[in-house]
């Protein structure tokens, strides 16, 4: 029994360092997870000396990593270079990693970002380099520039941040070839003016590109793919949109509220919506023109909601709904590859209007840069548009009704002559004579001013 009763206390010890063993070989790796040594913050001071690291050299203007440093670096000093490298600057999810405030002609480039509030902030700062940094998992900003210009954002990845990029009351800065995914929203504009966004990678992000009362801004020549709104303006007039690939988003491009803008020569394929013009109020998303684009396998090619936009030159091709209108604007020259019109006389426009006269003229092939049909779009305008539908025809309509309900206003109040007493004889001539005297009177002061009566 004794024997039986060692054994089994041999074995429950046993077990008890097994699992005291698996314990610890579980928390040991665990007690290194996410431990971020923070170093103090780090500054490049005016005088160009740094402080609060030894992991960065420099060499005149230009300042090195020469290894990993995990803390946020404040540049004091203008015209340098920071060049990561390829090391990285390592947050805890809060601060600033790069802090430029009041900052000129900074350069700031090769360097992983991570982990920060903000990963990189430009306040007050002008003519500023952004470039080949790997922006990354920040929770608020990946770059966040504000009330700054003439700053140039070049060939960064940007990804895993809750805005890419987000500019406020800034002007004059350039944003190309950046490589802008998975964020909740790639680029956003508030109150900017005169930037341009080109050649960027806008991908998987709830909002691609988002200008909010902005204005003469460009956007251009940037693939913009699988995001919830691919390009979106609101509030925003005068801005250019072209160039851009746009492809399988919920919404192509989304004009809200946003009059004024041109929006042409676009690829715009297999979105749910390719283009919507919308707003709540009358004119609202009104004025733009949208030229040339093609627009093809969307859900809706388009859906127009405000009134007085131009659409025209534009290739709609096998859209599961090619257009949707709720206001009138104009609808010309456009190319439908559902149209089952003729052509009799070989002028590539269709003899009988698209839809519900929604295109009086719509091509017979598809558009492209630099060809325009013949006769020309006025040309055709004029001859298929029956009379009853020119302006001309309701102008004179219009004088027409004006001038008889005119006429019929004032024979009514018209008073009867035979009601009407003549002034007496006498009365009336001495009335007479005393307005000749007065004019008489009149025409002498003016050729004589020192005349006296």
């Amino acid at each position: 029994m004794k024997n039986v009763l060692l054994v089994f206390n041999v074995k429950k010890f046993a077990l008890r360092i097994i699992l005291l063993f698996s314990l610890f070989s579980i928390l040991i790796p665990l007690s290194k997870v996410n431990i971020v040594n923070a170093e103090s913050t780090i500054y490049i001071r005016s005088d160009g000396s740094v402080e609060g690291t030894d992991k960065i050299q420099r060499d005149g203007n230009v300042y090195s990593f020469i290894g990993d440093i995990n803390g946020s670096i404040i540049v004091e000093k203008d015209n340098i270079v920071v060049d990561g490298a390829g090391y990285t600057l390592q947050g805890i999810g809060s601060g600033v990693g790069l802090n430029l405030t009041a900052r000129s002609n900074v350069t700031i480039k090769n360097i992983e970002i991570k982990a920060f509030h903000e990963g990189i902030s430009l306040a007050s700062s002008s003519e500023c380099n952004i470039s080949g940094n790997n922006i990354t998992e920040n929770t608020y900003y990946g770059i966040w520039l504000f009330m700054s210009s003439d700053n140039v954002i070049f060939g960064n990845n940007i990804t895993n941040n809750y805005y890419g990029i987000k500019l406020w009351l800034s002007s004059n800065n350039a944003f190309c070839e950046n490589n802008i995914t998975h964020n909740g929203c790639g680029i956003w504009f508030a109150s900017i003016k005169n930037s341009s966004v080109s050649r960027n990678n806008v991908k998987n992000s709830f909002r691609g590109i988002h200008l909010e009362a902005s204005s003469a801004n460009i956007i251009s020549a940037n693939n913009i793919i699988g995001n919830s709104y691919g390009i979106q303006l609101e509030r925003s007039p005068n801005n250019n949109v072209s160039i851009n690939n746009i492809i399988g988003n919920s919404y192509g491009i989304h004009l809200k509220d946003s009059p004024n803008n041109n929006v042409s020569i676009n690829n715009i394929t297999s979105n749910q919506y390719g283009i919507v013009l919308s707003g709540p109020y009358a004119y609202s998303s009104g004025e733009n023109i949208v030229y040339g684009n093609n627009i093809t396998n969307n859900d809706f090619g388009i859906q127009v909601i405000s009134p007085s936009n131009s659409i025209y030159y534009n290739n709609f091709i096998n859209n599961t709904k090619q257009a949707y209108t709720e206001e009138y604007s104009f609808f010309g020259a456009n190319y439908w590859s559902d149209y089952t019109g003729k052509d009799r006389n070989g002028d590539n426009i269709g003899d009988t209007p698209y839809g519900d006269y929604l295109d009086l003229i719509p091509l017979m092939r598809p558009w492209t840069l630099g060809w325009r049909p013949k006769p020309s779009v006025d040309q055709a305008l004029e001859e298929e548009i029956p009379f009853w539908m020119q302006w001309w025809f309701w102008t004179i309509i219009a004088v027409v009704i004006v001038t008889l309900a005119g006429t019929v206003y004032l024979k009514k109040r018209k008073p009867s002559i035979s009601n009407i007493s003549p002034p007496p004889t006498e009365d009336y001539s001495k009335h007479q004579s005393a307005r000749q005297d007065c004019c008489f009177f009149q025409i002498l002061l003016v050729l004589n001013p020192n005349f006296d009566r």
